[in-house]
This record gives C-alpha cells, structure tokens and sequence, in this order.
C-alpha cells in the first residue's frame, strides 16, 4: 500500500531515519479530526510495540489490541484481574511454586476446583 511505499522511500533517503506510521479512516466532519486523530496515535503506538521500526498499522485492523489501546496505565489494566488472580499471584511470589500454570486446566473446567484437581491429579484441598 502507499504508507509502504512512504517507508520505502524515506529508508532509501535517509537510511538512518526509522519510520513507523499509523492511520484510520479518513474524517468527513470537522467533528471526528479529535477521535481520528487519536485512533491514528493509538495504532502508531501498536504498530512500534507489535512490529518494530520501520512499520506500519492501520487502526480499523486492530482487532482485540484497540483494548489495550484504552487501557493508558498498568494500574489501570491491574484493576481488571479479578481478586483471586492477585491472591494466587501474591501466594505463588511468596512460596516459589509454579501455581499460575494451574490455569489453564482451572478455565478448561469452566472455574470448577474439584474438576481441575482431578485433572491435575492432586488433592482437592491443595488447590483451594
């Protein structure tokens, strides 16, 4: 597309210069100049994190990564982890056992201990 072309051409003169560009649609009314603007911004800043230097990222194409966009801070995003994600972390962090990677068992079970444990082959009561 012609934002390639753009990183392109500015690589072949000033080889030093890395670009990374962000888009989205265009504005029709003075009014949207604001949110589009800070659309484009917010898939600049995905573009770098996502694919380095010399890159580019329309904002339409974000998919799932426009979340994170809304989300300025780690506070913020720390806010969404449910209480007993954090008690599970601060646990694990304390004694050194390895319990975040009973996860992925634990939401296979859809939540339910007596299932997970049974999957994992422990006592029920070691998980809780």
């Amino acid at each position: 597309g012609p934002e390639m072309c753009l990183i392109d051409r500015v690589g072949q003169t000033v080889p030093d210069f890395p670009l990374n560009i962000g888009y989205t649609s265009e504005f029709l009314d003075i009014a949207q100049a604001t949110q589009l603007h800070k659309n484009a911004k917010d898939a600049l800043q995905i573009s770098r994190l996502l694919y380095g230097e010399n890159s580019h990222c329309d904002y339409k194409k974000l998919g799932f990564y426009k979340i994170l966009c809304l989300v300025r801070e780690r506070g913020e995003l720390e806010n969404y982890i449910p209480t007993s994600i954090k008690a599970l972390l601060a646990y694990q962090n304390a004694s050194g056992l390895p319990l975040i990677e009973t996860l992925p068992s634990y939401f296979e079970n859809n939540s339910n201990a007596q299932r997970t444990a049974k999957a994992l082959f422990i006592n029920y009561k070691t998980l809780q």
